[in-house]
């Protein structure tokens, strides 16, 4: 699969077009921005691209996209690094949100969610030792679920397509599941991550508050200890709890031990 990167500008030419922008007239700090902007664009809508048949418009998902973009262009200084990643972690944040918002036409409790989840691995079991369709009393059996639970949460179903970790995200990947277990990058874990695992709810306050900071907003370590008055070393040892924690919550590590 062809890298999201691979056709938008170095970082070091699009670092220095923001430079001069800072400094820059306003009219001359517009047009570089735009500048950046066309630019990157392909990026923008390969991003918003991840997120097709789900439930939304891919339209109107690049539309957030863009504007996204334009948002981190306006927010981005140099001493944050690289243009990309922060363009990147800008981007996804919002689409993230904007599924939050307006992705499903009726809100199912997260209980229902889940289930879903459930139901789709559970039919794929099925699918495998026979040719025929599981009924609603088989997938509760299957399951261990009451009957009503399992119609209730097929009635829901195309609302909003949920992330399954153990589905193939394409005809030639990996299920996610296992990504996960191999990936080294904690960015790229938490980026596809499925917003809507139980494994964030069982987060405290302050576990989530830290992952939004480092993964979301795009603090450094040593920004984020500046902000609640801790080290840098604290924080690294906190954010490691903290992922470790959530691929222990998705059976990630189970997997790598089986």
């Amino acid at each position: 699969m062809e890298s999201i990167t691979s056709a938008i500008p170095s970082s070091e030419e699009t670092s220095l077009l923001l430079t001069r922008a800072a400094d820059a007239e306003p009219a001359e700090r517009a047009q570089l921005e735009d500048d950046v902007v066309r630019s990157h664009l392909g990026f923008a809508n390969s991003l918003a691209s991840r997120y097709r048949n789900r439930g939304l418009e891919l339209d109107d998902l690049r539309q957030v996209a863009n504007l996204a973009l334009v948002k981190a262009v306006r927010r981005f200084r140099a001493d944050r690094g690289d243009f990309a990643s922060f363009a990147a972690v800008t981007i996804s944040g919002e689409l993230k949100r904007h599924f939050r918002d307006h992705g499903w036409t009726i809100r199912p409790p997260r209980s229902i969610q889940q289930l879903q989840v459930d139901l789709r691995k559970a039919k794929e079991e099925a699918a495998h030792e026979s040719s025929v369709e599981p009924t609603l009393d088989e997938l509760a059996a299957r399951l261990h679920v009451p009957r009503e639970a399992v119609a209730e949460a097929s009635a829901a179903n195309g609302c909003f397509r949920t992330t399954s970790l153990d589905e193939p995200r394409g005809a030639s990947e990996a299920p996610l599941a296992d990504r996960l277990a191999a990936v080294g990058d904690d960015m790229e874990f938490v980026e596809e991550w499925c917003d809507f695992t139980p494994a964030w709810e069982g987060l405290t306050d302050e576990d989530k508050e830290l992952i939004k900071l480092r993964f979301f907003e795009g603090l450094t370590q040593r920004e984020i200890g500046e902000a609640v008055g801790v080290s840098q070393m604290q924080i690294s040892r906190r954010l490691s709890r903290v992922l470790q924690s959530l691929r222990t919550s998705m059976g990630v590590d189970r997997r790598q031990a089986v």
